[in-house]
């Protein structure tokens, strides 16, 4: 009886252990798609460049339709991934700065291609995360992000949980260089993150981005005030916050925070 107690425990212990690879193997799986629709899409846009000031006024038109597609396809695989997590990639910059309230931890984490498209090659190849990870001073001790943020270094491999930045107006925010992506860090680790998100938390996610989304468009005057009351209440967001755990409505929240402050921060620099 014993025995057969044994042999099933293994048999459940090995069967999770197997998941939770795949899990880790799926998330690798997805960072190397996204990496593929940037290296296509910077293919078309660079396939306009030229010397020739005659061809240059001739690719414009073609241009401008390729960068507006990097962004639509780019934003709209964001929004379909909504939280990655267990990315895998390495801290290249890592700078930490105190304020009186609150603190900056300022990360640009590298992810390399690791599938097996010959098409993707260097430079685009790999994209660049940049990150501000902001915390209140009051709230470090029992922040996990930043408290494993202490085991990392440059040249650090990490696994990665959070999401793709977005603008105002709803698309993937990004850097200098478009294979540079503003990135908002929600937990952070040397070691693959166990966090798994439910099917119902992220549906809340996705509504939650829905309704942040209208503020970011009644920012740039594009919705009423009135648009915007109506739009977030058909959300039904109290409603659905209610259905979640605990610690699943503490990442609505962190969402959200971070959300707006990525928003109120463009909002200002445009100023």
């Amino acid at each position: 009886m014993k025995a057969s107690v044994c042999i099933l425990f293994l048999t459940i212990l090995i069967s999770s252990c197997n998941n939770s690879n795949v899990n880790v193997k799926k998330e690798i799986k997805d960072q190397d798609i996204f990496i593929e629709l940037v290296s296509q899409r910077m293919d078309s846009i660079n396939s306009c460049i030229s010397t020739n000031p005659i061809q240059i006024e001739k690719n414009k038109n073609k241009k401008r339709y390729y960068t507006r597609q990097y962004y639509n396809i780019l934003s709209q695989y964001a929004d379909s991934v909504q939280i990655i997590n267990n990315w895998t990639g390495k801290v290249k910059d890592f700078e930490y700065k105190k304020g009186e309230e609150s603190s900056f931890i300022f990360l640009n984490i590298e992810i390399e291609y690791n599938g097996d498209n010959y098409k993707v090659g260097y430079p685009y190849d790999r994209i660049i995360l940049k990150s501000v990870y902001t915390i209140d001073n009051n709230s470090k001790e029992n922040d996990v992000a930043f408290n494993n943020m202490s085991n990392i270094n440059e040249n650090s491999n990490v696994y990665l949980m959070g999401y793709f930045n977005r603008s105002m107006n709803g698309h993937i925010s990004v850097g200098e260089k478009f294979n540079e992506f503003n990135f908002t860090i929600l937990n952070i680790s040397t070691s693959p993150i166990t966090n798994n998100i439910s099917d119902n938390t992220r549906s809340a996610i996705g509504e939650k981005f829905k309704e942040l989304k209208i503020i970011g468009l009644g920012m740039l005057n594009k919705k009423t005030e009135k648009q915007i009351k109506k739009e977030t209440s058909s959300l039904n967001m109290d409603s659905i916050k209610n259905t979640l755990i605990d610690d699943d409505k503490k990442l609505l929240d962190k969402i959200e925070k971070s959300y707006l402050l990525n928003i109120a921060r463009e909002y200002i620099d445009k100023k």
